[in-house]
């Protein structure tokens, strides 16, 4: 193999190797603390209690299985919407809405959550 092509691969490793630690270092501990006390609410826990809507948020979670999204499958898109809120310094999530759909670019079978995220005004 010549030096080149050597040294070609050794780059596209070290690329390879530094977009996912980016990519798993993203979460500092104070979004991930945030995150966790993200709630996402049903109409009767809002109850009464007035909010404003900061942003529609939505994520998604791979399916492995045909019949359907495993339990962790689930938990796991609500909790990348759970960052995506805390990022947003959203008090929690209502209007959650669940979905099972293909994803536009690789095709597989993916749980969408999309929900609204709300800062409490009172």
């Amino acid at each position: 193999m010549s030096r080149l092509v050597k040294i070609s691969c050794l780059l596209l490793f070290v690329l390879l190797l530094s977009c996912t630690v980016a990519k798993t270092t993203s979460v500092t501990p104070e979004l991930r603390r945030k995150a966790v006390t993200i709630k996402i609410l049903t109409p009767e826990e809002v109850g009464s209690r007035k909010y404003s809507i900061i942003c529609e948020v939505s994520e998604f979670s791979e399916i492995s299985q045909n019949v359907g999204p495993s339990p962790g499958e689930v938990e796991a898109a609500k909790n990348k919407l759970k960052l995506v809120a805390a990022k947003a310094d959203a008090d929690a999530i209502v209007n959650y809405l669940l979905e099972i759909n293909i994803h536009p670019i690789h095709g597989a079978r993916v749980v969408v959550c999309t929900g609204d995220a709300i800062k409490w005004t009172e």
